[in-house]
């Protein structure tokens, strides 16, 4: 895939992208404005026609959270990092939807980025989406960093990038080319651009408290870039910015960054930056987007999956299946009456030999029902940072909690499963920066962590 179309929600209308990847970079193909009653017109426009479509949005209530877990397989990962997050969420994970990326490993973990929101607040986009046939959904945020670290002329790995839109300015944290936290200022264009009612100290003052939600401040604060739909007032805000000790910087775009097709201006590759980054998230393959949006997408597919016997047109196709099911059986007792064929020791050894498997089998501890049991109405309050776990050896857990009562919890919800044993408490350390405790806690799991089995 080499091109896509990127529609963003500005004010009461949509601003509209498609971007071409070349061996040279971006080539912007079309950049408008259009309203939402006229945007299956534009979608069936040649131009846009026959293309991969993405619609970028900027829900309320996305809530980002940034772990470090042991660095394993992305098959492991996936139950590590919801048991974490359901540790830090506000509501259980049923009534949300989460989307996480890895970052750059620390030692001998990965830093995680998890993006959460209510499902009831995402799923309101997606009628939007089926009725236009637009085939993604991401998080517009998401698509301006990566415009950043794609398109800006940006030294630095860690940034801020601050998009002054007509009411209101978005803060994101970026790290390597992506997005690691976010947050909204309800300050814009028309706010900054009012000489009566003048906000900078406002803004100022709220840019401050969101970086330091981040966790920054003046002393590690990294480079701060700006950019806006009104370049005019983009440089003003530089200026001020500068003025009030924040370091921040216009963000220009690297020389031959964009290429323009006809009719096509740098203004316009501005105003969309939105579009643009949106299209761009989707035409990485290797560095995917925080897809907050697959399961709800994909849930019309799954109830198509499960009517699909109830189509009379497809009955043959699962009578053939249903015959193929019997078919391995039938081969199955064809391969018992095989074994007459062997003399009695050669059955012998077949019959040991399979012996041997379903002990060894029953010696292979189950990894995933551990996890799940330590997973399942885990005390609140508490993050767990690792689980270490090796034959003959007990099970370490790292974790993290904010008081002793927390620490104590923990061992009495796991000293009350029937699967642990001897769970004790190492002594815990407090993180004065994090004012957290660090502690362990070891516990034998069934048999498998005792040196012999009887």
């Amino acid at each position: 895939m080499s091109s896509a179309a990127a529609f963003v929600k500005t004010d009461d209308k949509y601003c509209a992208a498609k971007i071409e990847k070349t061996s040279a970079g971006i080539k912007l193909i079309s950049a408008q404005y259009c309203k939402s009653d006229d945007l299956d017109s534009l979608l069936a426009e040649p131009v846009m026609s026959n293309t991969p479509t993405v619609l970028g949005v900027d829900p309320s209530g996305i809530a980002f959270y940034n772990i470090e877990v042991p660095s394993v397989d992305d098959a492991q990962m996936t139950p590590i990092v919801r048991m974490q997050a359901e540790t830090v969420l506000p509501l259980p994970l049923d009534q949300m939807q989460i989307a996480y990326r890895k970052g750059r490993p620390i030692a001998e973990k990965s830093r995680i980025t998890i993006a959460a929101a209510r499902t009831s607040k995402l799923s309101q986009y997606v009628p939007f989406a089926k009725t236009h046939a637009i085939e993604n959904i991401v998080l517009s945020a998401d698509g301006i960093a990566r415009a950043f670290n794609e398109l800006f002329d940006i030294p630095e790995n860690d940034f801020v990038a601050l998009n002054i839109r007509t009411r209101d300015t978005q803060v994101l944290l970026c790290q390597d080319g992506n997005l690691v936290k976010a947050a909204s200022l309800d300050i814009g264009i028309e706010q900054l651009s009012d000489p009566e009612n003048p906000s900078d100290e406002i803004f100022v003052y709220d840019l401050r408290n969101a970086l330091d939600m981040f966790g920054l401040d003046m002393t590690d604060q990294p480079a701060v870039y700006i950019h806006s739909q009104s370049r005019r007032l983009a440089e003003s805000v530089t200026i001020g910015l500068n003025d009030a000790g924040i370091q921040t910087t216009l963000a220009e775009l690297k020389p031959s960054a964009i290429d323009y097709a006809q009719d096509q201006t740098l203004n316009k590759a501005y105003r969309c930056l939105e579009a643009i980054g949106s299209a761009l998230l989707i035409l990485d393959e290797e560095n995917k987007p925080l897809d907050l949006f697959a399961g709800l997408l994909s849930e019309d597919k799954n109830k198509k999956q499960k009517n699909f016997v109830a189509n009379p047109l497809l009955k043959s196709a699962v009578l053939f299946v249903l015959m193929l099911i019997l078919a391995v059986f039938t081969l199955d007792y064809l391969n018992k009456l095989e074994l007459a064929k062997y003399n009695n020791e050669d059955v012998e050894k077949l019959v040991k030999d399979q012996k041997i498997r379903k002990l060894i089998a029953t010696q292979r501890p189950d990894i995933l029902e551990l996890m799940t049991v330590i997973h399942k109405d885990t005390p609140g309050g508490i993050i767990i940072n690792g689980i270490s776990f090796k034959k003959g050896e007990k099970v370490t857990i790292t974790a993290q909690a904010s008081n002793q009562q927390q620490m104590v919890a923990l061992q009495e919800f796991l000293s009350n499963k029937k699967e642990f044993t001897d769970v004790t408490r190492q002594n815990p350390s407090f993180d004065a920066k994090k004012k957290k405790y660090n502690f362990k806690i070891n516990f034998h799991y069934k048999n498998w962590t005792r040196k012999s089995i009887r």
